[in-house]
């Protein structure tokens, strides 16, 4: 280095430093989120609960308290993936506890209100409280959720009355769909069954808009990913979500009313919009700002140079080199300060590692284990409610089978009652003497006649009886036996028969050898066909609708392959993928239960260790491809 370029960096060195200075404050304002927020945002208010004495008391004593909760929309209250309770409601009930002091201790809902024991209720929606209940409500909601008018960007309705002579997708069972049939004739309703039905229907143009309870669809746009479709109104309804707390407890009835009193209104708006909203937690830089501050920066550094650059050389060397050798000195009493810190925190930390350890283990192993007995309980349930569905379905064959076998009986009690009629008729007119041979020659037509009549009828519900016994008989048993596949399904389709009566709809046998014969479950066969053929007409056809259902059939080795088709309505995409999963169905406010296609998938799967594929688009049917391997003994 010169001595040139060494005495100008002397002379200013004070100044290169307040540069320095200035770019390294700039940069911290940069990583400073704070600085460009809201300054108006503040933390999280804690208003205190004016609680009695004996509130306060009551509380005390009654530290843990049990609440019953039912899953219903989210992100009100709904189970998460590993069946903790998640949502709003939640949310709420986490900020009562730590203003009350207690614990709640979160419980699955009972089907009936009348059956519940917990202390609180939490519901989804106000539940019914009878005049005799044990339950009696809180006076206010917790919370309160408007109904909006969802469309997508191009096509926006701003209320009820801008919807008149269009078409808006309800759901089927919701109080608006009552109150718009009520009070908006005008408004022509599509009837829907869940939000991504109706959302669907909006993308799709199918409908004008959605009238939809604005937190479950906000949550459901943003988790969905409808990204085209957008609130553009609003209605005058709104849902009210209501808690129950037992009547004998009016304690705790008034210190929860004071506990959701003291949780002010932005603090619920914020726990709304955590699950409503898409949080930014970067705020974009005001570029327009960082102009000014360097602007502002390089004109007051220029100041400083020009003021500065006329003092003694000497004196702002010696004041530079004094203020770097303080700074130097604090420095090192700072590290100092924080490595003695350092070492007692690591020191501490040591002491309790093997502690804390030991103590982290055996909370793992009881989570463990408690997770294991839940796990079992849910699969002892499901396979509870699976037998259920198969008992459900037999009963439904034997109402049918009585059905059609009351039919061919009457007409051969009918055809004897005749018969015995004119016997008698006979018999008095040959005591009478007055018996023509024309009439014994019409006498023996009729008995010609009456027995072939009893014969045919005799024969077609025997017919009925004995294909429903090897069904039902089959289907109760887990007998491994031999069949003729055409024959048995033949069989199977008889017993059916009730299902198809007034019903459009051919079935079609193609490539079933009649020779074909497996071994295998009869009756687990027999399932899978009889779910299949329901599912068709039970979600694939309207009532009257014509159409056709075929089956066939193509042997590999020993591995049977059977394609089942409808021509129905289709399964839309989003579905597809749900529709083995247990209790999943579309037609639940219709008595679905969301078993039939699970059993199917079970017992091709686990059962007959085969696999089962399905294909579908929307109006143009469904296909399930099924191999089941080495059952084939014959063919």
């Amino acid at each position: 280095m010169s001595i040139n370029v060494k005495k100008f960096f002397l002379a200013h060195k004070k100044i290169i430093s307040l540069i320095a200075v200035a770019i390294g404050l700039f940069g911290l304002l940069l990583q400073t989120k704070s600085f460009f927020i809201s300054t108006s945002e503040k933390s999280e208010s804690q208003i205190a609960v004016n609680l009695t004495e004996e509130e306060f008391n009551w509380l005390r004593d009654h530290r843990s308290l049990s609440v019953s909760i039912k899953p219903g929309w989210a992100p009100i209250t709904f189970l998460s993936e590993n069946g903790e309770f998640r949502g709003i409601s939640i949310d709420i009930l986490k900020k009562i506890e730590h203003k009350l002091g207690v614990t709640f201790n979160k419980i699955q809902a009972k089907e009936n209100l009348d059956q519940e024991s917990a202390d609180i209720v939490l519901a989804t929606t106000a539940p019914p409280i009878k005049e005799q209940s044990r339950y009696v409500l809180l006076h206010d909601p917790y919370l309160v959720s408007p109904f909006a008018i969802y469309t997508t960007r191009d096509n926006q309705f701003r209320d009820l009355q801008s919807l008149y002579d269009k078409k808006v997708a309800v759901f089927r069972t919701g109080p608006v769909a009552k109150n718009i049939a009520a009070h908006h004739p005008d408004i022509h309703i599509y009837a829907a069954d869940i939000a991504e039905e109706a959302l669907d229907a909006v993308l799709t143009k199918k409908v004008d808009a959605y009238i939809g309870n604005s937190v479950i669809i906000d949550y459901t746009l943003i988790n969905q990913g409808f990204r085209d479709v957008i609130s553009s109104g609003n209605t005058p309804y709104q849902s009210e979500v209501y808690m129950a707390v037992k009547s004998d407890l009016p304690l705790l009835m008034s210190s929860l009313e004071k506990a959701l009193a003291s949780i002010p209104v932005d603090e619920r708006r914020k726990l709304l919009d955590s699950w409503t909203v898409k949080s930014n937690k970067f705020v974009d830089i005001n570029y327009r700002l960082i102009s000014i501050i360097l602007f502002v920066s390089i004109a007051l550094i220029s100041v400083f140079y020009v003021a500065n650059r006329k003092l003694n050389k000497e004196i702002e060397l010696r004041k530079i080199v004094e203020l770097s050798l303080v700074q130097e000195r604090n420095k090192a009493e700072a590290a100092e300060l924080l490595i003695r810190g350092y070492s007692n925190e690591l020191k501490l930390l040591n002491e309790n590692l093997e502690e804390k350890v030991v103590a982290r283990t055996r909370d793992l192993e009881i989570e463990i284990e408690e997770r294991k007995n839940t796990e079992q309980i849910l699969r002892d349930t499901q396979n509870t409610l699976v037998e259920i569905e198969k008992m459900a379905s037999l009963g439904n064959l034997v109402a049918g089978i009585a059905h059609e076998v009351n039919t061919p009986l009457g007409i051969g009690v009918t055809a004897v009652s005749h018969l015995k009629e004119q016997s008698l008729l006979l018999i008095d007119s040959y005591k009478n003497n007055t018996m023509k041979r024309s009439s014994l020659e019409e006498y023996f037509d009729l008995v010609l006649n009456a027995t072939n009549i009893v014969e045919e009828n005799l024969n077609r519900a025997a017919d009925l009886v004995r294909s429903f016994k090897e069904v039902s008989v089959d289907q109760m048993g887990g007998d491994v036996r031999q069949i003729n596949l055409l024959s048995y399904i033949k069989q199977i389709l008889l017993s059916l028969q009730p299902q198809f009566k007034k019903r459009p709809i051919n079935i079609e046998l193609t490539n079933i050898d009649e020779n074909l014969i497996l071994e295998l479950e009869p009756g687990a066969l027999s399932q899978v066909i009889t779910n299949l053929i329901i599912n068709s007409l039970a979600h694939g056809f309207s009532e009257k609708q014509q159409g056709f259902i075929s089956l066939a059939t193509n042997v590999k080795g020993r591995d049977l392959q059977m394609t089942y088709r409808d021509n129905g309505m289709g399964i839309p995409q989003e579905h597809l993928r749900k529709i083995f999963e247990p209790f999943f169905t579309t037609k639940r406010a219709n008595g679905g239960s969301g078993l039939g296609m699970h059993i199917v998938y079970n017992i091709i799967v686990q059962k007959f260790h085969g696999k089962i594929d399905v294909e579908s688009e929307i109006g143009k049917g469904v296909l399930f491809s099924i191999n089941i391997p080495n059952c084939v003994t014959k063919g």
